[in-house]
């Protein structure tokens, strides 16, 4: 699958953002959480708020196939990967490491030393893949619920 483009998030993209969110709990994460665990992570989506301060406070960069939003990532504070997510009609297309690699040339182009994220069970082989190496395993508590996921960094090489 090709990606028409990445470009930088915009306020009209928040519900599309939400979905793709939505949509990458909802279908890749059921092979490690609980469908309860999957209800706690999935509240994030009502807190408006937090998806508006996204856009005003992270580089937020999305994916797109025919003009449709079928992935994005975010950077905080220019070394924070925050969030990574793609839709599951698009997973394992390439699309997710387009993304981190954007994401590292702008940490690279901010000449910071190395990047973070904290990264679902699900998500982990990706980063290990990609030279992150686990820091901390994380218990996130949400409601009743104990989400699990691991603090990862990676050095970045600058030339």
């Amino acid at each position: 699958m090709e990606i028409s483009h990445i470009r930088e998030a915009n306020i009209e993209d928040i519900h599309r953002l939400i979905e793709v969110f939505s949509n990458s709990i909802k279908t890749a994460a059921v092979k490690d959480y609980t469908p309860n665990e999957i209800k706690e992570w999935l509240k994030t989506t009502q807190n408006k708020s937090r998806w508006h301060d996204l856009l005003k406070e992270q580089v937020v960069l999305v994916a797109e196939v025919r003009n449709q939003v079928v992935g994005f990532a975010s950077l905080k504070e220019g070394n924070y990967l925050d969030f990574m997510y793609v839709h599951s009609d698009f997973m394992r297309q390439g699309i997710a490491q387009r993304l981190l690699n954007e994401i590292l040339d702008r940490v690279k182009s901010l000449k910071m030393e190395s990047i973070s994220s904290d990264v679902s069970i699900t998500a982990k082989p990706f980063f290990e893949k990609n030279g992150f190496k686990v820091v901390r395993k994380n218990e996130n508590h949400r409601g009743e619920e104990v989400l699990i996921n691991y603090h990862m960094t990676c050095e970045v090489l600058t030339a």
